[in-house]
């Protein structure tokens, strides 16, 4: 996967992370997999509130990290956890577009 950007991976896992222990609950839970063409970012925590974007102001402290995540990543998604909770998701790709 030598396209893949390490540095921006780092910082969407930042962001990831800092949103789960901010507005989630539990443990939070990292999983970072791979194929080919694919590299696939995964942070969960227990909590079932779910993340939306925000459109801050320009005096804002905060409320830019999914719109970071999702310049950074390929694309970006949530998605329930049969034993409660979320995994937000995102995925890099090694591949052109």
């Amino acid at each position: 996967m030598a396209n893949v950007d390490p540095e921006q991976v780092a910082l969407a896992l930042t962001e990831l992370v800092s949103n789960s222990m901010r507005h989630g609950s539990g443990v939070v839970d990292i999983d970072l997999t791979s194929d080919a063409n694919i590299l696939l970012l995964s942070v969960g925590d227990t909590s079932d509130l779910l993340p939306r974007p925000r459109a801050p102001g320009n005096e804002d402290v905060g409320g830019r990290g999914l719109g970071l995540v999702a310049g950074l990543s390929r694309c970006w998604g949530v998605r329930h956890r049969p034993e409660g909770g979320k995994t937000v998701w995102c995925e890099f790709s090694s591949l052109p577009g």
